[in-house]
């Protein structure tokens, strides 16, 4: 690994939103790479110097690195020549804003506080990777072809510009949680897209689960922002109103299908909504036997017999009714579009 002395990036001296922003300019990213680990040629780990600055170049003396630890390090250039490999690894406070990866595989490895906008990837891999306060985009980090198992994880550990320093520079708070959480779906979208034909079904609809979520409070955000600066309120408050009743019925479906990965979630909920409603028919005294309850139940929920039970007279018993017939028409809509999705393969 060669080392060269070009000084930190502007990303860390300027751009106050990025994790590896020091405002009190303590910048000391000089990697030193030793061996250690008993002799092992194959355990590396970096250590750094104050008072100098040096950054990586992709000129590696090694395409593979295991329980290496990269501290306070800028990534510069193209990491296309060989076939990198990252095993075990922990990257705390690094740059890799200014390179490009092919073919790199990040297996385990934990990123502390890293910046990877801008970056490219290409045909990349990071598996079972751990994440804390890092830097994405949706618009300047470039997943081409790449892997990313466990979505979930890297959506809800994007770096947040912390609030004193917002205050500090007298940045408007709602502003700065909308641009937060645009981020939030643009990469959500971004990683979800890349994902329609590789890697996991389970890490497709997680990111479909992220997406939906984050897209959502990006939209409840802006609203409450219109809300703060007085600025349309009217029909603020009623796209906020209207976004709310999304959000209840989106995260419904989603829990009922496990956004759309699951047929055997809804089915087993059926049965237990089917069942609910025959106890709620027998204790109201509509039916003398719980089996004549259940087969109540059971017409009502198959959308063929309401009309035989329309006609009662005792409120409990037609408001019970009623919310048996609404409740089977919304589990219907979720099932059978779970079962669409499986079958026609929707990804």
């Amino acid at each position: 690994m060669r080392l060269f002395g070009e000084g930190p990036s502007r990303r860390r001296t300027h751009d106050y939103w990025r994790p590896i922003y020091d405002e009190n300019g303590n910048y000391y990213f000089i990697p030193e790479l030793i061996s250690g680990g008993e002799g092992k040629s194959n355990c590396m780990k970096v250590i750094t110097a104050r008072d100098k600055s040096y950054n990586l170049r992709p000129s590696f003396n090694k395409n593979s690195y295991f329980k290496s630890y990269f501290l306070i390090c800028d990534f510069r250039g193209f990491f296309t020549d060989v076939y990198y490999s990252f095993s075990k690894c922990t990257f705390s406070e690094c740059d890799f804003g200014a390179s490009l990866w092919h073919d790199t595989k990040f297996s385990n490895c934990i990123f502390i506080k890293c910046n990877f906008s801008p970056a490219t990837f290409v045909r990349c891999e990071f598996r079972n990777c751990k994440w804390l306060s890092v830097d994405f985009s949706g618009n300047d980090t470039i997943l081409q072809e790449t892997v990313v198992t466990e979505p979930e994880n890297l959506i809800k550990n994007i770096f947040e510009t912390p609030s004193e320093i917002i205050k500090k520079r007298n940045i408007d708070c709602n502003f700065d949680k909308e641009k937060y959480l645009s981020r939030l779906s643009e990469t959500s979208r971004y990683i979800l897209i890349n994902h329609q034909n590789i890697g996991k079904e389970s890490d497709y609809y997680s990111a479909l689960k992220q997406y939906h979520i984050s897209y959502m409070q990006w939209q409840r955000q802006i609203c409450l922002s219109k809300i703060s600066i007085k600025k349309h309120s009217f029909y603020a408050w009623l796209s906020l109103s209207k976004n709310i009743f999304e959000q209840i019925a989106v995260r419904t479906a989603g829990f009922v299908t496990n956004w759309g990965e699951s047929i055997a979630r809804p089915i087993l909920i059926g049965i237990m909504l089917l069942m609910i409603f025959s106890a709620a028919h027998f204790f109201s005294g509509a039916d003398q036997q719980y089996i004549s309850s259940l087969f109540r139940s059971f017409n009502i929920f198959s959308l063929a017999g309401y009309t035989l039970y329309k006609e009662q007279c005792d409120p409990l018993q037609k408001a019970i009714t009623i919310a048996n017939l609404c409740i089977a028409i919304l589990w219907y809509s979720i099932f059978l579009s779970a079962i669409v999705n499986r079958v026609s393969k929707a990804r």
